[in-house]
């Protein structure tokens, strides 16, 4: 049987100072219990990117919106591309999910010839989740080079 520890007298005055230092400072601590729990939730918000104007947060959600912008430009301006990974990139550019691609392809673009008869639907999310990781290395050698022509000679050489 194990005890529960008693917190000594001096310890809950330590304790109740080092709160009223924070409380003061204007930290709050979402580990806090008593009174004060009420109106600390965890959201969006909480930790590094407490604060909507935080460096980090203002960043992360630059760096969101480049990798997006730059997967709409390539899917407009990439011609040696082939149509359904324009369509791939212009679809994930516009924030479509993988399944939403995937059902998109299948209702939109005919299925490819096989010689053998198909056992399986064509596009399927795992198809699209392919197509997307070697794509992604196009958008990223973009973001780095900012040059089409590179992102052509990769495409070449994958």
């Amino acid at each position: 049987m194990s005890k529960k520890k008693q917190k000594t007298p001096s310890f809950k005055k330590l304790q109740k100072a080092w709160y009223k230092i924070l409380d003061e400072s204007g930290f709050d601590d979402i580990e806090r219990s008593g009174k004060n729990r009420d109106q600390f939730t965890i959201d969006e918000y909480s930790g590094i990117l407490k604060r909507p104007t935080s460096v980090v947060r203002a960043k992360y959600n630059l760096f969101i919106e480049k990798y997006y912008n730059i997967a709409s430009f390539l899917s407009q301006n990439a011609t040696f591309l082939p149509k359904i990974d324009l369509k791939i990139l212009e679809l994930h550019g516009e924030g479509y999910t993988t399944q939403r691609i995937s059902d998109y392809l299948r209702e939109n673009f005919e299925y490819p010839l096989q010689k053998t008869p198909r056992k399986r639907k064509p596009y399927s999310i795992f198809f699209v989740h392919t197509k997307l990781k070697y794509l992604k290395l196009l958008i990223l050698i973009y973001a780095k080079t900012d040059c089409l022509r590179s992102v052509k000679i990769s495409w070449q050489s994958m």
